[in-house]
């Protein structure tokens, strides 16, 4: 799990994954060239959950590492939704999680007539005035 985060967010060269897994460099070379290959595959592919009579839950993150008890501010935001009844999800990086950014991606990753249910954060009050 730590080398995919390492890797996600090219915070380091080949040496520090190495040095903090305890792999070899061949081995995790190997992973990278797979998580490359997973992501590639990934972004190829629409994701689109919902539907009429089908339910979601929305929600957003903020992913950041801690490094010797410093607090970091640098991270990422993503957001996801899961729909209810098959588990299937969709997750998204975004650049800030304002109402107008988490509504691009709710329309171009749920479909219409979809029951969203989130935690009622202030952005989703938000996209519910836009929406009228």
């Amino acid at each position: 799990m730590h080398l995919s985060y390492l890797w996600s967010h090219r915070m380091c060269t080949l040496e520090q994954p190495v040095f903090e897994t305890k792999l070899n460099r061949r081995t995790t070379i190997r992973w990278w060239i797979c998580f490359h290959r997973l992501c590639a595959d990934f972004n190829a592919h629409r994701i689109q959950i919902g539907g009429p009579g089908t339910s979601v839950e929305i929600d957003e993150t903020f992913l950041t590492a801690q490094r010797s008890r410093r607090v970091r501010r640098h991270g990422r935001w993503i957001f996801g939704g899961m729909e209810r009844e098959s588990n299937r999800s969709f997750m998204v990086l975004v650049r800030r999680r304002r109402d107008v950014d988490l509504l691009l991606q709710m329309l171009y990753h749920i479909r219409s007539r979809t029951t969203i249910y989130s935690d009622e954060w202030r952005a989703y009050r938000g996209i519910v005035q836009l929406l009228g």
